[in-house]
């Protein structure tokens, strides 16, 4: 096939990848040791006019038979086989990502709603909202962040195909989303305790971790439905990246600092939003 002059870098982007899939499958069919299957691949590159070495077609004794059989897999064969696309409705993922966020965000609030604190220290209605005003502020710091995520999930992650390794790298990610609730819920029974900031911290720079390898797994493997142009590409890196030092940044300092600087992670979705209306901005002219 030629390419002319209006072909753009997308289309070339694309192609390229599933050449590289083709031969990286190609590569795995012509490693198998097994005669019968080594037999059948010479068929097909006979039918193409493909160069066969006859030695290929020589009998095997049962011995080398028995011995070919008991060969370990190798490394590169197994991750091949479970890089395959495997029957699972990347709908039903969508669906259980969604509950999961659901949920979270109910406990969030299941925790303003019964708040560790003994109403009866307090004598009036503003001394009883002082007491709760600070485990409500943890929790609608940790719900926006919630929603920060289930909008880039929505944005950037919604694929059209599934295999093993992005399965596993999604359940990882939902699992540190599911602890998020329970590192908030120890943030605002601690308060002001260097751990209980920390440990919040670290589970908000972990899923930031995995979204990014989620985004580059599907990505490079083709499993996004919209196609990424260059440009959005290294938007999406570069936010992901900003997004992730300032988590680490605030982390670092709200344990070395002794002001409470849990509220600065309110930045990410601003950040995020401002970037992204400059980005679209910027592609409209």
């Amino acid at each position: 096939m030629l390419l002319d002059d209006e072909t753009d870098e997308d289309d070339y982007i694309e192609l390229y990848k599933l050449r590289e899939e083709c031969n990286s499958r190609i590569e795995y069919l012509d490693s198998i040791d097994n005669p019968e299957t080594v037999k059948k691949i010479n068929g097909f590159k006979k039918e193409l006019g493909l160069e066969v070495e006859e030695a290929d077609f020589e009998e095997e004794n049962p011995e080398e038979d028995k011995k070919s059989k008991k060969r370990f897999i190798t490394l590169r064969e197994f991750i091949t086989d479970i890089e395959y696309d495997i029957d699972v409705d990347p709908e039903r993922l969508l669906d259980l990502i969604d509950g999961i966020y659901g949920m979270d965000m109910t406990l969030l609030m299941i925790e303003i709603l019964i708040p560790q604190i003994d109403f009866t220290l307090a004598d009036t209605l503003l001394e009883v909202i002082e007491m709760i005003l600070p485990t409500i502020g943890n929790a609608m710091i940790s719900f926006i962040i919630l929603s920060t995520f289930w909008i880039y999930h929505h944005q950037f992650l919604e694929v059209t195909r599934v295999n093993l390794p992005f399965l596993w790298l999604s359940m990882l990610f939902l699992a540190l989303i599911t602890f998020l609730p329970l590192a908030t819920f120890i943030l605002g029974s601690n308060p002001g305790l260097a751990l209980s900031n920390f440990i919040f911290g670290l589970t908000l720079s972990l899923t930031l971790i995995f979204f990014v390898l989620m985004f580059k797994y599907a990505d490079s493997r083709n499993f996004i439905k919209t196609k990424i142009s260059h440009e959005e590409r290294r938007y999406t890196y570069n936010t992901l990246t900003i997004l992730f030092l300032m988590t680490v940044t605030i982390t670092v300092l709200d344990n070395i600092s002794s002001l409470d600087l849990l509220y600065l992670y309110l930045l990410l979705p601003i950040i995020s939003i401002i970037r992204d209306r400059l980005f679209i901005l910027r592609h409209k002219t």
